[in-house]
């Protein structure tokens, strides 16, 4: 059983080709430039907000009301002068905050005029090998999701008939150990039959879980894709010990439900 899972999350990896060079795709140096000119505005813009803080707290310090005055006054040297030193830093980081918005101002003119100067759609032939796109060959994603679909049914199918042993094993586990375990295939032609022994699980306990499983397969009456072979599943030990009439399942989906996914997946 080795290798017969298909999860649905580790389907067959897309096949990317070249865009034809005449299509228009994004410009990528226009996605660049629009990416330093926003940076710059949301930088001009903070710096106006810091100016702004900066402003209101020095011209509060410098209009504070006649009897604020004179209570500074009474005040020790020290603490006059350290009031007139936090009032010069407050200036000073003004000074330099205004002087640095002139210096983004034209940095975003300069920007903006390269922007306009890029087309917003360029060919893909006059990109450079590492700026051009790669697409999914046509109707390939179609067949890759289509795939997923039909075998995450499947599985969801197969697991319906697991016995539940209360050991709080999850099925998705279970139908993994499945797909890993060793089998026997032996074609026997002269009956019509592709039989396939499954040499058992990593215990007898989840080897009960799976022991209704092969019956449910059987009855689909799977033919192996390109032959006249049905499929026959077997698990030593455990032939005609469980019947899948009397096991508990998950879901009501009758047996035939699933023969159309099966081809689906087998094409």
């Amino acid at each position: 059983m080795r290798g017969a899972g298909v999860r649905s999350g580790q389907t067959a990896v897309h096949q990317l080709e070249d865009v034809d060079p005449e299509t228009l795709v994004a410009n990528p140096r226009r996605n660049k430039v629009e990416a330093k000119l926003a940076k710059a505005r949301a930088s001009l813009e903070r710096k106006r907000e810091t100016a702004d803080s900066l402003r209101k707290a020095l011209e509060a310090k410098m209009l504070k009301s006649a009897k604020k005055r004179e209570a500074e006054k009474k005040r020790g040297p020290t603490k006059k002068r350290e009031a007139e030193e936090k009032k010069r830093e407050t200036a000073n980081n003004l000074r330099k905050v205004l002087e640095e918005i002139p210096i983004i101002e034209c940095g975003i003119a300069e920007k903006e005029r390269e922007l306009s100067a890029e087309p917003a759609h360029v060919p893909a032939g006059a990109l450079n090998e590492k700026e051009k796109p790669k697409c999914i060959r046509e109707n390939e994603n179609m067949l890759v999701e289509r795939t997923k679909i039909a075998a995450c049914r499947i599985e969801t199918w197969m697991t319906q008939f697991f016995i539940r042993m209360g050991y709080g094993q999850r099925p998705g586990t279970v139908l993994k150990a499945l797909f890993d375990a060793d089998a026997d295939i032996v074609p026997e032609p002269e009956k019509g039959i592709l039989r396939v022994r499954i040499l058992g699980m990593a215990g007898k306990a989840m080897d009960k879980t799976v022991a209704p499983l092969p019956e449910a397969l059987n009855e689909t009456e799977t033919k192996f894709p390109d032959t006249d072979l049905r499929l026959v599943y077997e698990l030593p030990g455990w032939e005609g010990n469980m019947n899948i009439r009397n096991c508990q399942l998950v879901q009501n989906q009758p047996i035939d439900g699933v023969k159309r996914e099966q081809t689906e997946l087998a094409n």
